[in-house]
């Protein structure tokens, strides 16, 4: 596990016991992390949830296109990241699958 991502996990147990929520918000592209967290959940009683936002990836090369011709987003995705992310991620579990929100870009939510 990256240094960070022990940082958030050391941090999240107090987060966690004090108001029930941890909210790990960095490399969470692999399970090996993923998998810590779901740990720290379980040890203090929390219920894990875990959100999955998906979109086309034509959709995500056009959005961050648009991004960089406006100049005025401080997000720090480029094309480079994106296909970094694509390449390098573990798919969900089926454990992670049963704690899962998928949210889906580019679909209309009444048809999901």
């Amino acid at each position: 596990m990256p240094p960070r991502c022990r940082r958030h996990w050391r941090g999240g147990r107090g987060l966690a016991d004090a108001s029930g929520v941890s909210l790990p918000f960095e490399d969470v592209l692999h399970q090996r992390h993923r998998a810590a967290f779901l740990e720290l959940a379980s040890a203090v009683g929390a219920r894990p949830l875990i959100l999955e936002c998906r979109a086309p990836e034509p959709l995500l090369r056009r959005r961050i296109g648009e991004r960089a011709l406006r100049q005025d987003d401080a997000s720090e995705a480029t094309v480079s990241v994106l296909e970094h992310q694509l390449g390098n991620h573990d798919p969900l579990t089926e454990q992670e699958r049963a704690v899962a929100f998928s949210l889906r870009a580019g679909t209309d939510p009444a048809q999901a």
